[in-house]
């Protein structure tokens, strides 16, 4: 990872989801809703995942922490079922380890915001 784009997915890595809005910023969120529109932020996100390709560990770390603000609740599972169906083990261990990270991360901080237990079940065809 760049050294300058680190203080910026720290920061990024500290924020709440998207949609995660307390009723006292509520208006002023209303107010300036124009000014920031989801499908602005929706570019970031390839951006701050190939950026996580880097081979260094807190890199990937951070940024998959980085990714949060840029989600919707209701969408950070589907969202890692996308990204773990892209997973390419060819595409080196960075990669795959930065794709691993992003999901243990946005999942752990959904069962933190959402206070509820997240089971993970194995796929039928893989059981018999």
């Amino acid at each position: 990872m760049y050294p300058p784009l680190y203080p910026i997915a720290l920061i990024l890595s500290r924020l709440s989801p998207f949609d995660h809005i307390d009723n006292k910023v509520r208006d002023t969120h209303e107010q300036n809703s124009k000014l920031l529109r989801r499908e602005d932020l929706n570019k970031f996100i390839p951006l701050l995942i190939e950026a996580g390709n880097t081979p260094n560990y807190m890199g990937r770390v951070i940024i998959g922490k980085a990714l949060l603000p840029f989600l919707q609740r209701t969408n950070i599972i589907e969202f890692c079922t996308e990204v773990l169906r892209n997973t390419k083990i060819a595409g080196g261990m960075n990669r795959l380890h930065n794709e691993l990270l992003i999901v243990y991360h946005l999942l752990s901080s959904l069962h933190e915001l959402e206070g509820i237990a997240i089971v993970i079940q194995a796929p039928t065809t893989m059981m018999k």
